[in-house]
């Protein structure tokens, strides 16, 4: 069975997935958006009540004679109505926004994690190996990028036909030709079974379960640095220890079990497509051995490239250390290996030792550079992907001429002159101008003005869309 067989499938699963994080994450939603009603509909009603007070009429100063009027009609309460609501109209607003969060924070991932580790296009020969593979499988031709990090690994993000697969230099060097052929079609396998989109929906799920308690910690930890560095412990709070009794249930469930089920579903989903990709890229390469040799190889090797756990599982292997065997984003390599082992029948456990001792052996010759960024731990928790900046810029068309001065001023010299249509790398920084690099490699500042278009390339591909035009000024 070929890898498009199973699209829909997974379409549909993919449709059913946010309908889970609804389900999960209503606790959360409802009580927030509880606490924002309630609060305005008390402001509403002190506003109301204050303006009744001024527009009433003046008591008599004496009570007439005679047979006693009847009394005016007491308005019903009309508060709890007010209270629902404000609330359905908070929770539709706060949920609008949250997805609309999340999707554009894992529909820019690709160029932020690519440009963060200095991405650069693949050569012909690991491209060539790609395009076998996506006519084999029937599937767009995903764009390659090599990542610089000697951790060998790979990764997959976005939708077939704007896809992207991302292997490191580490991974080339180690691999030969039919092991990196079972690595990349395990990725083109990820692509074809839509496991990319529902790795995103994944992470935004998981992100969202997890945010009151990763805030907490982050909170814990700049109290305990804020300690240490000199500041007073705050004194004890009855009061509020007496508001932590009572809504221990509340914290219970955003501290404790949201979290939990998160992280648990994350791992669940997320260690089941790995065992299909396996199976697919055996089936799609008809060589179960040359994945099988990969997998030893970067078991020995090691794969940890530091990246952050909210988008641990787009990769091939692990790439941090999972908090415990439940929370782990991929199953044990050993486990893959004899799943595997079952296509293939008859592999010798001396090829697979031996290919473990060469990733070991590679792992000793290859010790990261403690002045290596891209092997650091860049992305030091789950919340750093929300503020993690796109460093190398963003790739648009030019949709009217324009000029790129040297300085923020429209005074200052021009760099040179662009004409409609070229393409530019801007980046996003405040003021009446952009940073922008042409694909002449011409540094300057662009006016707001200028007319861009958003293009779904990389900084890295820009260079090989050069159009006349883009010249310096004389």
């Amino acid at each position: 069975m070929l890898v498009y067989d199973r699209i829909s499938q997974n379409r549909r699963l993919t449709f059913l997935l946010p309908l889970a994080a609804l389900v999960l994450g209503a606790p959360l939603l409802l009580a927030v958006s509880f606490g924002v009603s309630t609060w305005m509909a008390r402001l509403l009603g002190h506003g109301a009540a204050a303006i009744l007070h001024q527009t009433a009429p003046a008591q008599p100063m004496y009570v007439p004679m005679g047979p006693p009027q009847p009394e005016a009609s007491t308005p019903p309460d009309t508060g709890a109505a007010t209270v629902v609501v404000i609330l359905v109209v908070v929770s539709a607003v706060l949920m609008t926004a949250l997805c609309l969060v999340f999707w554009s924070l894992f529909s820019s991932q690709t160029p932020k994690l690519l440009g963060i580790y200095g991405a650069r296009l693949a050569a012909d020969g690991e491209q060539r190996i790609l395009e076998n593979l996506s006519i084999g499988a029937g599937l767009p031709k995903p764009r390659l990028f090599v990542v610089e990090s000697v951790a060998p690994n790979a990764f997959a993000i976005g939708d077939s036909g704007h896809a992207i697969i991302g292997i490191t230099s580490g991974l080339l060097e180690l691999l030969d030709h039919r092991e990196l052929e079972g690595v990349l079609a395990h990725e083109l396998s990820h692509i074809g079974n839509r496991d990319t989109r529902l790795n995103a929906v994944v992470a935004a799920l998981t992100l969202f379960l997890r945010l009151p308690h990763l805030l907490r910690r982050r909170s814990i930890s700049i109290q305990e640095q804020t300690t240490l560095g000199g500041g007073l412990p705050q004194p004890p709070d009855p009061w509020g220890n007496l508001l932590f009794v009572l809504l221990l249930p509340v914290f219970c469930y955003f501290f404790l079990m949201a979290p939990l089920l998160g992280a648990l579903l994350r791992s669940a989903i997320s260690c089941e497509r790995e065992f299909l990709a396996d199976a697919d890229a055996a089936l799609l390469t008809r060589y179960p051995e040359g994945l099988i040799r990969a997998l030893a190889k970067i078991q020995g090797a090691g794969s940890l490239v530091g990246t952050s756990p909210t988008v641990a599982h787009f990769y091939f292997a692990d790439t941090v250390e999972p908090e415990s065997a439940a929370f782990r984003t991929h199953p044990p390599v050993a486990e893959r290996i004899a799943r595997l082992s079952e296509i293939d029948g008859g592999l010798s456990p001396a090829i697979i030792e031996s290919a473990a001792q060469a990733g070991t052996a590679f792992a000793r010759e290859h010790r990261p550079s403690s002045a290596a960024a891209p092997d650091q731990p860049l992305l030091q928790d789950e919340l750093s992907v929300l503020n993690m900046g796109n460093v190398m810029g963003k790739v648009y068309r030019l949709l009217s001429p324009a000029c790129l001065y040297e300085h923020p001023d429209l005074r200052s010299p021009v760099l040179t002159r662009i004409t409609a249509g070229n393409l530019l790398v801007v980046f996003d920084d405040p003021g009446r101008f952009r940073q922008a690099l042409t694909t002449g490699q011409v540094f300057g500042f662009l006016p707001l003005s200028a007319r861009l278009e958003p293009t779904d390339m990389l900084p890295a591909e820009i260079l090989e869309h050069a159009v006349p035009g883009d010249k310096p000024a004389r």
